[in-house]
């Protein structure tokens, strides 16, 4: 009996650490598919959709045209931008407030806010992505 107790506290803890690692790792920003928001970068820019949004681990992505050229924009995940009642589509006119980083060797601008036909879609809370947030 005294082993069966020991054997089952050592996978309890086993399990315990192995939850610690896999759950500390994940939230950990090098090993996120979530881009790391960088409010130092912050910057608006004003610009026209030029092709249909896509999916991919990272979220909703645009790319749009600016005065200043092309910036791929990260939004956040299809379903909470869809539940906020927006969507995106070529030749929208929108103005995204984002912090630009590079991900991958490309540069990219993670969207804290958008405004599009007098709509805000807010996105990120000081950099925190909402979606992650739970209520109170």
């Amino acid at each position: 009996m005294k082993r069966f107790v020991s054997a089952l506290s050592v996978f309890v803890a086993a399990a315990g650490i192995s939850l610690v690692l896999v759950f500390g790792l994940r939230a950990h920003p090098g090993n996120s598919s979530t881009p790391v928001y960088e409010p130092a970068t912050e910057t608006t820019v004003h610009g026209t959709v030029v092709e249909t949004p896509t999916h991919s681990r990272m979220g909703l992505q645009l790319r749009i045209e600016t005065k200043d050229g092309a910036v791929d924009v990260c939004l956040g995940p299809s379903h909470f931008i869809a539940q906020r009642g927006f969507s995106f589509a070529p030749h929208d006119s929108i103005e995204v407030t984002g912090s630009r980083i590079t991900k991958g060797g490309s540069p990219l601008l993670v969207a804290r806010e958008v405004i599009k036909d007098g709509k805000t879609l807010t996105l990120r809370d000081h950099g925190i992505p909402l979606w992650s947030v739970r209520p109170r």
